[in-house]
């Protein structure tokens, strides 16, 4: 498996990190290709069953740990006391996406405000 640090260097190094609305969509494309090469976009878009077996909750960790790693990375400092209170993978993800998906016109002229 390719190093995550490796992989992620292009957020800090760049200034890709999430800064906000004006560039959240560069950065999903971008951090959702990182994770699909990680081979862990399963755990960070859909639910899934945690294994029964040992090695198969290992490896459900080691994966959990690569995306959130990611993700953590993958945004400004400001917004990790926001996402590492969550339970899992996901649900940090979706509240990231959560932020600024525009979901009504008072949002959207919230966010370009």
């Amino acid at each position: 498996m390719s190093n995550i640090f490796t992989m992620n260097s292009s957020f800090t190094k760049t200034g890709n990190n999430l800064e906000g609305a004006t560039n959240y969509r560069e950065w999903k494309a971008r951090v959702e290709m990182i994770i699909e090469r990680n081979k862990v976009l399963g755990i960070v878009i859909s639910k899934f069953t945690k294994p029964y077996d040992e090695e198969g909750k290992e490896k459900c960790h080691e994966d959990d740990i690569l995306a959130r790693s990611i993700l953590l990375d993958s945004v400004r400092a400001n917004l990790i006391p926001y996402i590492t209170k969550n339970k899992t993978t996901k649900v940090m993800y979706d509240d990231i996406i959560g932020l600024y998906t525009i979901n009504n016109v008072n949002q959207s002229i919230n966010l370009r405000g």
